[in-house]
C-alpha cells in the first residue's frame, strides 16, 4: 500500500493503518528530539510526501511531549512538494551572488 492509501485508511478508522501513522510518528519524532539535543534549528518544518501530510503533525507532537519536547516547533511545510526545487533555487541564486577568490560572480 502507497502512503496515500495508509492515510486514506486511517482516515476510515483503520487500526493497523492508525498504529503505523503513529509508528512513523514515534520515529520522526525521534530525529527531531535528537536534532534538537545537538542544533537549535529554531523550527522544524515537515515535508515531502509523508511529512507534509497533516494528519502526522498531531501524533508527532504527541511523542515530542512524550520525549518532554513538546516545546519544540514544528510545523508543515507551506511549500508542499515545490520545496526541493525552490531551495535549490534559493542557493544557486545564493551561490551566483558570491565570489570567487576576490572577482565577482
Amino acid at each position: 500500500a502507497s502512503a496515500r492509501d495508509v492515510f486514506d485508511l486511517a482516515e476510515r478508522g483503520d487500526a493497523r493503518a492508525v498504529a503505523a501513522i503513529d509508528e512513523e510518528a514515534r520515529w520522526v519524532a525521534h530525529a527531531i528530539a535528537a536534532v534538537a539535543a545537538v542544533v537549535d534549528p529554531g523550527r522544524f518544518v515537515l515535508g515531502g510526501g509523508i511529512g507534509s501530510r497533516p494528519e502526522l503533525l498531531a501524533p508527532v507532537r504527541t511523542w515530542l511531549a512524550r520525549l518532554g519536547r513538546g516545546d519544540l516547533p514544528i510545523t508543515i511545510s507551506e511549500l508542499g512538494g515545490e520545496a526541493p526545487v525552490l531551495g535549490a533555487l534559493h542557493l544557486a541564486r545564493a551561490a551566483a551572488g558570491r565570489t570567487h577568490e576576490g572577482v565577482a560572480a
